[in-house]
């Protein structure tokens, strides 16, 4: 009798051990399950229509500056200085390499537009100052010496038919003239020779070349004697 009773009492102990170990393990194994969904569940996406909006017209967050800190140590090393601000002309010394040139646009060329030779020179030397309508040097030319021979034959005839009647005499007259006149200006025979000319009726062997602008040499090709031709370039 006691030992039934014992072995009975031993046997509602062990069940009742057991019943609260299958209970534990089932608890522990639902808590894990439930916490393995809620981390594989997707995150739920933000409503574009309505919250997106108010998102996007948000004031975005500024960023404070921060403070840089130097010490004086380092301020004397790299050169900081702290003085008042006040409004000033820089005046400092740029050295720099550059090219110098002449300004092209007030450049004038100098040549001849009849084949010659040059007899005197007067402005002989790269750099020298020279004025408007200064002499440059003298210019033989037969075709120039030619030229003269024609205008003062045309003005020799010219005043021979002032006491003609014939209209058209006169006229053919002054039309020589003219044209003999207008090929020696053409020629860059200068307004003066032209009236000492017509006061002499002498012919020039040697017509004189003047400057057409004021300056100073920077190129000069002419040297006395030498043969030169039309459109040759003999100083700039």
């Amino acid at each position: 009798m006691t030992r039934a009773f014992k072995f009975v009492v031993a046997l509602t102990v062990l069940l009742g051990v057991v019943a609260v170990s299958i209970y534990g393990i089932r608890r522990w194994t639902s808590q894990g399950s439930a916490s393995r969904s809620a981390s594989a569940a997707p995150v739920p996406m933000a409503d574009t229509s309505i919250n997106g909006a108010a998102a996007n017209t948000a004031s975005p967050v500024t960023t404070p500056r921060g403070t840089v800190t130097i010490d004086a140590r380092r301020q004397q090393l790299i050169g900081v200085r702290i003085v008042p601000v006040m409004r000033a002309s820089l005046d400092q010394t740029v050295r720099a390499v550059g090219v110098v040139r002449y300004d092209e646009t007030r450049q004038s060329d100098l040549n001849v537009k009849v084949d010659g030779w040059i007899r005197d020179l007067y402005v002989d030397s790269t750099g020298q100052a020279v004025e408007k309508g200064q002499p440059l040097f003298t210019l033989y030319s037969p075709d120039l010496v030619t030229t003269q021979q024609e205008y003062l034959l045309a003005l020799k005839i010219r005043d021979q038919l002032q006491q003609s009647t014939i209209a058209d005499a006169r006229d053919r007259a002054d039309q020589l003239v003219a044209s003999a006149r207008q090929r020696l200006a053409r020629w860059d025979l200068a307004p003066e020779d032209l009236r000492a000319l017509d006061e002499s009726r002498q012919i020039s062997e040697a017509i004189v070349l003047r400057s057409p602008a004021s300056g100073f040499v920077v190129e000069k090709a002419a040297v006395k004697g030498l043969h030169v031709m039309a459109g040759q370039t003999l100083y700039k």
